[in-house]
């Protein structure tokens, strides 16, 4: 969308705000997962390797298993998680951070890090 030289075109400005105007950018789908508490906590507890369901289940009660279902199909349909089924009795399934979760997951724990160092200042005490 830009030149190379890092700056943007006119053209890709105007293309930009349509983008965030109609809530259609990709940096926004990443902060549709940032902004739900239970997408994050889901993508927090696969960023330390596959889960069964009940282990999420468990990892992040009291959410409810309704919840924790539409919140991983969301990851899925979002292409940030993978679920796999395999083919044993009694049946199990796995979900995992997908190759492109996986590359998200960096940029999470350094943001996570990044408001941990600055908590002072983004969590000013109730007074």
């Amino acid at each position: 969308m830009n030149d190379g030289s890092g700056s943007w075109t006119e053209r890709d400005e105007v293309a930009i705000r349509r983008m965030i105007g109609e809530g259609r950018t990709p940096v926004q789908r990443v902060a549709n997962v940032l902004a739900s508490k239970h997408k994050l906590a889901v993508f927090w507890e696969l960023s330390t390797g596959p889960k069964r369901f009940k282990e999420l289940e468990r990892a992040l009660a009291p959410v409810t298993a309704k919840v924790l279902t539409r919140n991983l199909r969301d990851l899925e349909e979002m292409a940030f998680v993978v679920r796999e089924s395999f083919d044993v009795s009694p049946p199990k399934v796995e979900y995992r951070l997908s190759p492109m979760g996986d590359g998200l997951r960096a940029h999470i724990h350094a943001l996570c890090e990044w408001s941990m160092a600055h908590a002072d200042a983004l969590m000013p005490a109730a007074g």
